[in-house]
């Protein structure tokens, strides 16, 4: 689906509790940059996945927070894209360093909004499942009309 800048070896790890989170994070190599505030985000329920050192991790029970409701569908729609979101991060850390904020805030609101590398990876990730669209619905048995308008997946 995705362009050979993006097709080089990602470790892609699904993590579905706080614990395991507090695992991941607390590694070693983990994340250079954690902060008290980063921390709590990653705990609380605000963030879905974060991109380090060709590892992606997605937080699946921050995802089922999003919308209770949702059913097993609706989930792994979330999830793909937020692995597009995720995807194109490491694709802006490699080919686009200079436009990456060393700012970075992960504060929910303006500060994270306005951030280019999130308005990026935002759009990229809806123009992705919005292209790609038939062949999700084909992977995943999606019988149902969706469509991601920025950050909002929306069922028809």
């Amino acid at each position: 689906m995705l362009h050979k800048d993006y097709q080089e070896d990602i470790k892609i790890k699904l993590i579905n509790s706080d614990l395991r989170i507090m695992f991941e994070l607390l590694k070693p190599n983990a994340v250079k940059h954690l902060s008290l505030s980063y921390f709590v985000n990653y705990i609380k329920y605000t963030a879905l996945g974060l991109q380090f050192d060709n590892t992606i991790i997605i937080y699946l029970h921050n995802i089922k927070k999003l919308d209770k409701q949702a059913n097993k569908e609706e989930l792994k729609l979330f999830i793909i894209k937020t692995l597009f979101h995720e995807i194109r991060h490491i694709y802006q850390q490699r080919y686009k360093p200079h436009k990456v904020d060393e700012c970075y805030t992960t504060d929910v609101g303006n500060g994270y909004e306005s951030q280019w590398e999130e308005r990026d990876a935002n759009k990229f990730s809806m123009r992705m499942m919005n292209k790609h669209k038939k062949d999700i619905n084909d992977l995943f048995n999606i019988d149902f009309d969706w469509e991601v308008i920025w950050q909002t997946l929306y069922i028809k």
